[in-house]
């Protein structure tokens, strides 16, 4: 089922070796931005962290480990609520928490810090960041057994301007079933490579390395519900968003992440990212 990882891998290692030519290509076909479909079913793991949690840094380095051993089929979203208690309480002007996590934080009500939860599944709630792994193994195994596909895909890109910091996101799903319950879009930005403090045991570590720190929604707490009559095989929605970014988020470091879900109990249908800055 997930072959087509490796053929993007060579493809990926052949153009940094040079081995695939640009001389082919139409003088007005090099520039165009990629955009590229999400076919197979990835998950999406949303993890619930702060930086004053102690253990919050082993359960980021369990999902690292996920996302490595199942290479771009694992998108993670780290949420920092509000209501996360001493967990997420700011450290000086170090604040990651958001509205929008906090959304999250009081749908899924985590017993604790850190807190896993596989595809919006509320049945797989974890906070044993040690049976991590085991459980995205035995969801991609049960979908492979199952030959469960994606129901959808996702085209997304973006179009930035640096001098507004707004970021207006296009996105176009392909239908690829016909679907009988009501189905939701949330689009959101996190940041990477934030470097600031985090409790790491009983230690202050002053730089380190924040990643996939969700930052806003661009479409609303829960998103919008696709048009119910489209949602049929072979059709096509398209849609757009758009966030002027905070002046305190570095863009280039930023990333959408654009995911449908069911709307009735928030299961994930599909998910993809894409850099806020395409290349």
């Amino acid at each position: 089922m997930h072959k087509n990882n490796h053929i993007i891998s060579f493809l990926g290692i052949a153009l940094s070796l040079g081995l695939v030519s640009c001389d082919n290509l139409k003088e007005e076909d090099r520039y165009e931005p990629v955009r590229k479909p999400t076919i197979e079913k990835r998950m999406l793991l949303l993890e619930f962290t702060g930086n004053r949690c102690t253990n919050c840094p082993k359960g980021a380095a369990a999902l690292h480990n996920i996302q490595n051993d199942y290479p771009g089929e694992v998108i993670v979203v780290g949420l920092h609520p509000e209501g996360g208690g001493p967990n997420t309480r700011p450290i000086g002007d170090q604040d990651f928490r958001c509205a929008e996590a906090q959304v999250m934080f009081e749908y899924y009500l985590p017993s604790g810090f850190p807190c896993a939860v596989f595809n919006g599944d509320k049945n797989t709630i974890s906070t044993s960041y040690g049976t991590w792994s085991s459980t995205a193994y035995e969801i991609f195994k049960e979908w492979d057994e199952n030959s469960v596909s994606a129901g959808m895909g996702i085209i997304a890109n973006t179009n930035y301007n640096p001098v507004t910091r707004e970021v207006e996101v296009e996105y176009s799903l392909d239908i690829y079933k016909n679907y009988s319950n009501p189905i939701s879009i949330l689009v959101w930005v996190m940041e990477n490579d934030i470097i600031g403090y985090q409790l790491d045991g009983d230690v202050y570590v002053p730089d380190y390395v924040h990643n996939h720190v969700l930052r806003s929604s661009l479409n609303g707490d829960w998103g919008q519900q696709l048009p119910p009559l489209q949602l049929s095989e072979g059709a096509t929605i398209d849609g757009k968003a758009s966030i002027i970014l905070d002046e305190s988020w570095v863009a280039e470091n930023c990333e959408i992440v654009i995911f449908t879900f069911q709307t009735d109990n928030r299961f994930t249908e599909q998910v993809t990212t894409v850099n806020l800055i395409e290349e």
